[in-house]
């Protein structure tokens, strides 16, 4: 398919980019999909995350759900002895 210049240059599309397009409602919209490596330094990692791996990261993030999940059902269960 070929998309007109004036798109593809607002749109910063270059040969070979990915794009999609999502329709809704009759009408067509065109996203570029960026590559995962222009994203890198574009959402800010705090201090004490840097230098993790994905791994550790993702094992962070399944403990802090399991604690959060454990302290709802905690409230759940004092809310359930006060009523």
């Amino acid at each position: 398919m070929t998309i007109p210049i004036a798109v593809r240059e607002a749109m910063e599309i270059k040969p070979g980019d990915t794009v999609v397009f999502q329709l809704r409602d009759h009408e067509a919209s065109l996203r570029r999909i960026p590559i995962f490596l222009e994203l890198a330094g574009s959402v800010p990692v705090p201090p004490e995350l840097r230098g993790l791996s994905l791994e550790e990261l993702i094992q962070l993030e399944r403990e802090a759900r399991g604690r959060a999940a454990v302290e709802r059902h905690l409230r759940s269960l004092k809310h359930a002895r006060s009523d």
